[in-house]
């Protein structure tokens, strides 16, 4: 995202680290071999590009995916498939933060990592939502301490470009300084690549709510 005049940017540290074979922005859950894995694996493929973040960030991190810098599709592919294994969606997917936060923390656990887990609910009903700023500041917080911040979106809304139902990662956020309350987006990687958001319509439009997670 580039900064403008009026413009405040935050993005994390180095995206590249999610820039696999030069072209795809994290992962795909398409990616996977098995049918159901494609249909559900919004989650687990956030999960893994989370993680797979961490592990080339810090040292005491790399345990979780030791061959994370190669940044290929195809070691990728392979992460999706161990997170899987621990951040497993059911018949409705992973539709609660906690069956994801439950998933990277049990993974995490079994590779000698400690990861500690920061999440925000969003309430179904638009009226019992706290103001955005209580949100969009959550957001900053996860970039600030340089974690892409996982996004679990259960209506869209009137927000486009932006499925329902899904688990998304969000890379960078970019609001007007002079009035935040109309111009406030985010970058986010989905099915391999990178894709605007006008954060502040979902939240005002969404219907079902959802969460946001970052782990540090």
């Amino acid at each position: 995202m580039e900064q403008g005049v009026n413009k405040n940017t935050i993005v994390i540290r180095d995206p590249g680290r999610l820039l696999l074979d030069g072209v795809y922005h994290g992962g795909d859950q398409e990616w996977y071999v098995d049918t159901w894995r494609q249909r559900a694996g919004c989650g687990p493929t956030t999960a893994a590009t989370l993680l797979y973040y961490l592990a080339q960030r810090d040292a005491d991190k790399q345990a979780l995916w030791p061959t994370a810098p190669t940044r290929t599709r195809e070691d990728f592919l392979q992460f999706m498939d161990l997170v899987w294994e621990d951040v497993t969606p059911g018949m409705r997917g992973l539709n609660r933060s906690v069956l994801f936060t439950d998933g990277v923390e049990r993974l995490s656990a079994r590779r000698g990592v400690a990861l500690t887990a920061h999440v925000l609910e969003v309430p179904e009903t638009i009226g019992r939502r706290k103001g955005f700023d209580h949100f969009s500041s959550f957001v900053m917080r996860g970039l600030r301490s340089d974690c892409p911040v996982a996004f679990l979106n259960l209506s869209n809304g009137k927000a486009e470009r932006l499925h329902s139902w899904h688990w998304v990662t969000i890379v960078a956020a970019r609001w007007d300084a002079e009035h935040p309350e109309n111009d406030w987006s985010v970058t986010v990687f989905d099915e391999g690549k990178s894709i605007e958001i006008d954060l502040k319509c979902w939240y005002d439009t969404s219907l079902l709510g959802g969460a946001l997670v970052w782990f540090d």
